[in-house]
C-alpha cells in the first residue's frame, strides 16, 4: 500500500515471483504512467485491477498498447479485490501496488493497507498469505 509511484510498482512486480494480478490506482499525482506499460504487459501478470481517481487515466494508458491482461475498473477497494480474487488462479499473487496516492479512498497508505488486509481475510476467512 505504500507503492506510490509508478517506479514502485515496477520494483514490487520485478520482486514478486509468478503469476500476478495487480491492483493499482487511487490519487493521481500527475506522474507518467508511460513507464507502467512494459512491467503490465508482461505474461505473467494476468490482470490489472483499476481503483480509484486515476482509475480512468489509466485504462486509457493501458487501452493504447496491447495486453495480455485481463482490465478491470472498480468503484471501491472491495470490489477490486473481489474482481482481482477472480481473475487469480490457485497460485497467482494479488498484489496491492498503486503507484498512487491513496488520499482519494483513503486517510493515508497505512489506511488503505489495513483496508486491503480487512478485506482479504474476510474473503479467505484468515487463511491469506502475507508473502
Amino acid at each position: 500500500s505504500k507503492s506510490t509511484t509508478p517506479d514502485s510498482l515496477r520494483f514490487a512486480l520485478s520482486e514478486t515471483p509468478g503469476d500476478v494480478v495487480v491492483i493499482i490506482g487511487g490519487r493521481d499525482k500527475g506522474l507518467d504512467f508511460g513507464d507502467l506499460l512494459e512491467p503490465l504487459h508482461r505474461e505473467r501478470v494476468k490482470g490489472i485491477v483499476l481503483i480509484g481517481e486515476s482509475r480512468s487515466r489509466l485504462h486509457s494508458v493501458l487501452n493504447g498498447h496491447a495486453s495480455r491482461s485481463v482490465v478491470r475498473e472498480c468503484e471501491t477497494l472491495g470490489e477490486a479485490v473481489r474482481v482481482a480474487d477472480h481473475l487469480a488462479r490457485p497460485g497467482t499473487t494479488v498484489l496491492l501496488s498503486p503507484a498512487c496516492a491513496s488520499f482519494d479512498m483513503f486517510r493515508d497508505f497505512e489506511d488503505r493497507g489495513r483496508a486491503f488486509k480487512a478485506i482479504v481475510n474476510t474473503l479467505t476467512g484468515g487463511t491469506r498469505n502475507d508473502g
